[in-house]
């Protein structure tokens, strides 16, 4: 078997090559008497999420904002590992996994009657997606 594996490396690694670095994904079958491949299926290399997540105001008080977010249709064929929030136009970017919690993220800490302009972006294994932005202004106290 050992050398049917080795043969079927090399193929999938030459092959890869001629797609551009696409994945091919192959299992062995056990047949009659050896080692044969399966059909070959190709799977796209991962990449960061493609769009921007939604973001939309849910309630604001005084001293913090809560914010619905859904996440980007494509996430690049991984998992979201979370999302980012930038209050700076991008400059700096500062993680919400301790501040989100199911489609919410709760923004605190904020000063009343003041305007907020805020970046947030999702998070993959691979990289990040482009930012959303929301404005909003809280009330006073």
């Amino acid at each position: 078997m050992n050398g049917v594996v080795g043969q079927v490396a090399v193929w999938v690694a030459f092959a890869a090559a001629l797609l551009g670095g696409v994945l091919l994904a192959v299992q062995l079958l056990r047949s009659g008497k050896g080692w044969a491949p399966s059909p070959v299926a190709v799977v796209s290399p991962a990449s960061p999420p493609t769009s921007a997540p939604m973001v939309s105001v849910d309630s604001l008080t005084a001293h913090r904002a809560t914010l619905n977010v859904t996440a980007p249709r494509d996430m690049g064929g991984r998992a979201l590992l979370g999302y980012e929030a930038s209050f700076d136009n991008g400059r700096t970017w500062m993680s919400l996994h301790y501040f989100t919690s199911g489609n919410q993220i709760q923004l605190g800490a904020l000063t009343p009657s003041n305007s907020y302009r805020v970046l947030i972006r999702a998070r993959n294994q691979v990289g990040v997606s482009p930012s959303a932005v929301t404005t909003f202004t809280l009330p006073g106290r």
